[in-house]
């Protein structure tokens, strides 16, 4: 039996499902990457820090936290870890949805 394809707003990353809206007011998936990528250059931002701050207090090149921010790049649990701890937070904080 063959399966259908279905068009949806959700898309499955890993095991989590992503929403944002379009400029539109149409919701279109967002990755986890993408996701990551503007938790970081808002808390980044909301501390007044610049990526190269960031970067040299998470020992990453500034380029780096440039390319995870735009998700042109994945972090790793590893990276994950440096940048909370640069946060002075829960890595969890860096996958979660905010409003």
């Amino acid at each position: 039996m063959r399966a259908t394809a279905e068009h949806s707003s959700r898309a499955l990353c890993g095991i989590y499902s992503v929403e944002r809206t379009s400029l539109f007011g149409r919701r279109q998936a967002m990755n986890l990457r993408e996701r990551i990528g503007l938790n970081i250059r808002n808390l980044r931002s909301s501390k007044r820090m610049s990526q190269e701050d960031l970067a040299h207090t998470a020992g990453i090149d500034r380029s780096y936290i440039s390319e995870l921010e735009l998700a042109r790049s994945a972090a790793s649990v590893d990276v994950i870890e440096k940048i909370a701890v640069a946060f002075d937070i829960d890595p969890q904080e860096l996958l979660s949805k905010r409003g």
